[in-house]
Order: C-alpha cells, then sequence, then structure tokens
C-alpha cells in the first residue's frame, strides 16, 4: 500500500522564486567587477608615417645611417663598437649634429636615421632603455635649439614652434626586424 501511494502520487512542482535568482545573478556580477582587474597596456607611443605604396624607395648613404644592435647578450653595439648604454644619447647627439664635419657622420641633421637592431633573446627591458636613450637625445636637441631660436624651453613652445623644432630635426627611427644568432650572438 505505501508503493502504491508512493507512485500515484502526483509531485507538486514548487515555482522557483525569480525574485532571488535575479538578486544572485546581480551579486555574482558585482562579485565579478569588484574582483576583476583591467590590466592597463603601456608600450612605446611613435607616430607612424601614413602608408604610401607609390612612395619611391630611398637609398641611404651609409654615412647617414646610425646601426645600433642590441645582441642577446643585452650589450650595445653602436656601428659595431660596444658602449654603455648611458653614453647612447651623446653618441646619437654627436652622430646628429656632426659638429666635426667628421665624414663618417651624419651630412645633415635632417638626413640622419637611426637604425635599431636588436637579438630575439636581448632582454625587452633594454631594448626600452636603448629606445629612451634616443628619446632622450632627441629631447635634449629639441629643447637646445628652442633656447637657442626662441629664449625658452621647448615644453614652453607653442605648437608651431614645436613643429618647426621636429622639422629641424627630424626623429627617424629605422626598426629592423629582429634576429636570432647574429654574429652568433658573439661580439666582433
Amino acid at each position: 500500500m505505501f508503493k502504491k501511494d508512493m507512485f500515484n502520487r502526483r509531485e507538486i512542482t514548487r515555482p522557483v522564486p525569480a525574485s532571488s535568482m535575479a538578486d544572485i545573478a546581480f551579486l555574482l556580477l558585482i562579485f565579478f567587477m569588484v574582483t576583476t582587474t583591467i590590466v592597463d597596456e603601456s608600450g612605446i607611443l611613435v607616430r607612424l608615417p601614413t602608408w604610401n605604396p607609390e612612395a619611391p624607395i630611398m637609398q641611404l648613404k651609409d654615412q647617414n645611417v646610425l646601426s645600433i644592435y642590441l645582441n642577446k647578450f643585452d650589450q650595445l653595439m653602436v656601428e659595431e663598437r660596444i658602449i654603455d648604454a648611458d653614453a647612447l644619447p651623446e653618441v646619437v647627439r654627436q652622430f646628429i649634429l656632426n659638429p666635426s664635419k667628421s665624414p663618417t657622420l651624419s651630412t645633415s641633421p635632417k638626413k640622419a636615421v637611426i637604425s635599431i637592431k636588436n637579438d630575439r633573446g636581448s632582454s625587452y627591458h633594454k631594448y626600452i632603455d636603448v629606445y629612451d636613450g634616443i628619446v632622450k637625445c632627441f629631447a635634449r636637441l629639441y629643447d637646445d635649439k628652442a633656447r637657442e631660436r626662441y629664449g625658452h624651453s621647448f615644453t614652453s613652445c607653442t605648437e608651431d614652434e614645436k613643429s618647426a623644432l621636429k622639422t629641424a630635426y627630424a626623429m627617424i627611427i629605422s626598426e629592423l626586424e629582429a634576429e636570432s644568432e647574429v654574429l652568433n650572438g658573439e661580439l666582433p
């Protein structure tokens, strides 16, 4: 008799309270919004030139290109000479300005090209140090020229003055694709 009643009895379905489910969903939403973090991507801010497929390929004189190479041991080589990263801004400055009119340095600040190449084994931190050294050099060039030409710092210049200074000392940086085992990771 017990079995008979058990199978014949209809199961009573109870409604699921929708308000409680909405509350739980809301609490879960708040929980994930509070506990997750959004990673702020950082990188090097660079304005690239507009792409023009019909632009002629320019041949550069070796004299106007400063070759910088960062090997897998994080050693900085400028024109195949090892230098300290702290000396890089001054080396770049001398190359661009060429005060001694050396035939191995740039013929004009407008024609100077800085070429950076790194080994895939080099560290990102060291690469950023190299790039930062180049940018510091140009910042110093802009500031010196602003003081000479306008009598105040580059940061105090108007947009037109800044544009004129950036035209006088164009920051042309050529980044070559990273390679593995260039020079077999050894210094010449």
